[in-house]
C-alpha cells in the first residue's frame, strides 16, 4: 500500500467538523462516542467488511478476492 496513509476515524472526524454534509449528523467525535457507546459491532458470518477511506482499488481487489474463494468453495 505504498502512498497509501490510514487515518483514524477521529481524524475523519475531525475532517467532516469542517464542511458536513446533509447525511452528517453527527460531525464531532466525542459525541459520536457517546451516541454509539453500547453498539454491539460483531460482523455477520461471513460477513465482508470495507471501509469506504481505503482506496477503490484496494475494496475491488478485496471484493474479487472474496468472490473468487467464494466460488472455488461452491465447486468443490
Amino acid at each position: 500500500m505504498e502512498g497509501y496513509k490510514k487515518i483514524t476515524i477521529a481524524e475523519r472526524f475531525n475532517k467532516r467538523k469542517l464542511d458536513p454534509q446533509p447525511n452528517n449528523l453527527i460531525t464531532d467525535f466525542h459525541k459520536l462516542k457517546i451516541h454509539y457507546k453500547d453498539l454491539e459491532t460483531e460482523s455477520l458470518k461471513n460477513e465482508i467488511i470495507l471501509d469506504s477511506i481505503d482506496d477503490i482499488n484496494i475494496l475491488i481487489e478485496k471484493v474479487c478476492k472474496e468472490i473468487s474463494a467464494f466460488l472455488s468453495n461452491k465447486r468443490n
